[in-house]
């Protein structure tokens, strides 16, 4: 027996998702390890082709780009945060409001405990 997803439900709280995080990353200022790929460093990597580094290419590459545009930034963190609140709703295929307070209070911690 499949459950129904409630499209609209799933949208609204997907886009309050959104802007809370999107809020939430425009509050957060760049800290450790970002300010060496935003100065000089990132480049400097990236002209080397990241040799002797990691080898996480597409991980540096975002990285460079999200601390060098703000707004890249907050969209792609508000686009991920509220990505992995929903996620879990559509693979147990369904939009209950415990359930959706269950995954956002779940994720929240351990955004919070990191």
């Amino acid at each position: 027996m499949t459950k129904k997803i409630n499209s609209l439900h799933l949208a609204i709280f997907s886009f309050i998702l959104f802007v809370f995080y999107f809020f939430l990353s425009y509050m957060t200022p760049l800290t450790h390890d970002d300010w060496t790929w935003a100065i000089h460093f990132g480049t400097d990597r990236l002209g080397e082709w990241f040799k002797d580094y990691n080898g996480r290419y597409l991980g540096n590459l975002t990285e460079i780009l999200i601390t060098r545009s703000s707004f890249i930034r907050y969209f792609l963190m508000g686009v991920l945060g509220a990505a992995l609140v929903v996620l879990p709703l559509l693979i147990a295929r369904t939009s209950k409001w415990t359930l959706s307070f269950l995954s956002f209070f779940l994720c929240f911690q351990f955004h919070l405990a990191c």
